[in-house]
This record gives structure tokens, sequence and C-alpha cells, in this order.
């Protein structure tokens, strides 16, 4: 939305203020964030649509998620550092070994490098890191606390193959979002995983954009 106001700024580019948005993985959690702040935040702005990827809408399960997979222990690591810059008081050690802490300097090279590094701890986890009471857990809840509006459409993609942000919490979120009151799109393909599930999306998020800003009617599947 920053982004868009300063478009607005420059005469020549005539920017008005539709805009769409989409989101891939972590950058479907900010998108669903975006609907759920944009007429607060920046009223004056006309959102008209956007685009899920396989979205990793609601961080505390996610974070199980993969806290039980041994391939995804760089995730955990990379969404913890993440958590702590909204929360500044939270402590590495009350939720990772002091194995995982060690892993730790490799979030500033980059997220394949702490992926690949965390895919090999044995044992990264404090044992009652998530425990409902736990002060990271309840961080990840709070940021969880946000609600859409329902006041724009969506195009989510999902793949049935996706370990990292399994299809049930996806169907789950598109019924959040019906619910809300969107009209939502929800593709589901067989076969593609949390990578190969972004080039399905690329080849039909443009059109579906150009449809939005044209005025068109936004397709629909939701749940009865």
């Amino acid at each position: 939305m920053d982004l868009v106001r300063a478009a607005r700024t420059i005469p020549e580019l005539r920017a008005s203020a539709k805009f769409v948005q989409y989101g891939w993985s972590q950058g479907g959690q900010t998108s669903g964030h975006v609907d759920a702040i944009a007429s607060s935040y920046a009223p004056e702005l006309r959102p008209m649509g956007t685009g899920l990827i396989a979205p990793a809408t609601r961080i505390r399960d996610l974070t199980l998620n993969s806290m039980r997979h041994k391939g995804l222990g760089g995730y955990v690591i990379a969404t913890l550092r993440g958590i702590q810059a909204a929360h500044p008081n939270l402590k590495f050690r009350d939720f990772l070994t002091a194995e995982a802490m060690e892993a730790l300097p490799m979030l500033a090279d980059g997220c394949w490098d702490i992926w690949s590094r965390g895919s090999q701890l044995v044992n990264p986890y404090q044992p009652d890191a998530m425990a409902a009471d736990r002060v990271w857990s309840r961080a990840m809840a709070a940021i969880d606390d946000f609600h859409p509006t329902g006041t724009m459409p969506y195009a989510i993609f999902q793949g049935t193959a996706d370990d990292t942000v399994p299809p049930a919490f996806t169907r789950r979120e598109w019924e959040v979002l019906c619910t809300a009151g969107s009209r939502v799109l929800y593709n589901e393909i067989a076969g593609r995983d949390h990578g190969s599930i972004v080039a399905d999306a690329a080849r039909a998020l443009p059109r579906w954009f150009a449809d939005r800003f044209a005025g068109k009617p936004a397709p629909d599947n939701c749940p009865s």
C-alpha cells in the first residue's frame, strides 16, 4: 500500500487508486494482512483483488506442522526470527536447543542456507516450546489474530503434494474468506508441491488481475 501511495505521487505515472496484490508462501500471509487493514491504513486506495499461492497464513499451525517434519527445521528457525521482530522480548533459547542455536548465524546468509542447515538438525526444539501457555506460542497466536474484511475477491492456488503448507490449511483459509463475504476461486492442483504450484499461478493470475481492473465479476467456487 505504501508503494501504491508512492507511485501516485509521480504525476507522469497517472497511477489510479486501484491495485491488486499476490503472495506466495509467507507472502500469502502478508497479503491476508493487507486485506485486514486496508480500509483503516489506506482508505484512499481501492484493492481490487488478491492472489494467494500456497499461503503460509496461520503461522502457529504451520509451525507445529513444520516441527513434525525433519526437513522443515530451517523454516521454523526463520519463522522464529520473524516472530521475534514483532515481539523483541522473545528469546530463542526458550524455543531452540543448543544444537539449533548454533545454526542461527546462518540467518544472515539468506533463506536457503538456513533451510539446508535446519534440515540436518537432530533435536532442534525444546520439548514444551509450543505449549499453549508458552511465550512463543502466545506470540504466534496474536499474530494469527487477523480477520479478512470480505471486501475483495481472491484467487487461491494450492498443490496437493505440498508438505510445507498442507492443502487442509489452505482449504480452511478458503472457507474463512468465503464466510467473510469474499468471492473466492480456489484452485487445487494434483501433484504440485510448494514450489511447482507457482508456475500454475503465474499462468493464471495475469488474466484474473486484468479482469478485476476491467470490472468483470470475479469467479467464485465457495462451498455452500
